[in-house]
């Protein structure tokens, strides 16, 4: 493994350990008053329509077309792509029970259901766009 790779695996895992420090410790609002600042002073029928396609390329149903799009070009490649999707969904889910997280009820830009930590947006974006960045070429 690289030395690229194992520092963007610690730094992520650092972070993921600061949040759930501050869940814990009842201070993930901090986050979401400060997200929730940043998203009212530039929403705008633009930058919502922007983060909701940045949303959907992080979204479950995007992932399972990418990795059929690497599956039709390399089999091995996009095997693997479907089982990363899935263990990370797995995880997600697990992660999801343990912490059960409410959503925050304040930014209602699009309908979410379920729990809101960790994001799954987030874990399959970093697990199929950030790590594995090598695989898709």
């Amino acid at each position: 493994m690289s030395k690229k790779k194992i520092l963007s695996i610690s730094l992520l895992s650092i972070l993921f350990i600061c949040l759930v420090i501050m869940y814990y410790t009842n201070k993930l609002y901090i986050i979401d008053n400060f997200a929730y600042k940043i998203i009212t002073s530039i929403k705008s029928d633009l930058t919502t329509s922007i983060f909701k396609i940045i949303t959907m390329c992080g979204g479950f149903l995007f992932s399972l077309i990418l990795a059929d799009i690497v599956l039709f070009f390399n089999r091995k490649k996009g095997i693997y792509f479907f089982i990363n999707i899935f263990i990370i969904l797995g995880i997600n889910t697990l992660f999801k029970y343990i912490f059960l997280r409410q959503r925050p009820q304040n930014i209602n830009l699009i309908t979410e259901t379920g729990y809101s930590f960790p994001s799954a947006h987030a874990m399959l974006t970093i697990g199929l766009y950030g790590l594995d960045r090598k695989s898709v070429v």
